[in-house]
């Protein structure tokens, strides 16, 4: 049968994972009938909302890094972020232990378990991570990277010391 690969047009990284998917699969896989399917962002979402779709790219990101929060989008079939149809009983026993959990230790396990049983479900194919890069002037100080890869730049300031030193004064009189 005819596999099709949707993603999201005008962005261009969506376009060259979808073709790296396309190149490996045929490769490393054999499988010569997948098809590249560039959709418009509305669409492509639409279609994956409503379940009309083979294959979707899309991509996933977290503002806490606490697992429950990427964990919860696969607690049942009909939630928003839900694109794959996919619930297990257990899954959405081992969630609730870990929300009425007040032992860090035992919530981290049923989460960890949570974990394990998603990837061995399989309703989605974890495809790459993306890094995000920044530059920064040497001479700003306090600048913060958190884990989750967010720029926090409330505490930033330039250093006036070490700007002279290298003849940037005239910026701070």
């Amino acid at each position: 049968p005819e596999i099709t690969l949707s993603y999201v047009a005008n962005i261009e990284i969506a376009g060259r994972i979808a073709q790296a998917i396309q190149d490996q699969w045929r490769k490393v896989l054999g499988i010569r009938n997948i098809t590249l399917l560039s959709r418009e962002y509305t669409t492509h979402y639409s279609c994956l909302t409503n379940k009309d779709f083979d294959l979707g790219l899309t991509n996933w990101t977290t503002f806490v890094f606490d697992p429950i929060f990427i964990l919860n989008d696969f607690k049942d079939k009909t939630l928003p972020m839900n694109k794959t149809n996919w619930e297990h009983p257990r899954y959405k026993k081992l969630l609730d232990l870990s929300d009425h959990s007040l032992d860090q230790t035992k919530r981290q396990a049923f989460l960890k378990e949570a974990e394990e049983l998603l990837i061995d479900e399989v309703p989605l194919i974890p495809i790459s991570s993306l890094k995000k890069r920044f530059a920064k002037n040497p001479h700003l100080k306090g600048v913060i990277l958190s884990k989750l890869q967010f720029v926090d730049f409330k505490s930033a300031c330039f250093d006036i010391e070490s700007k002279k030193e290298v003849g940037f004064h005239e910026e701070f009189d």
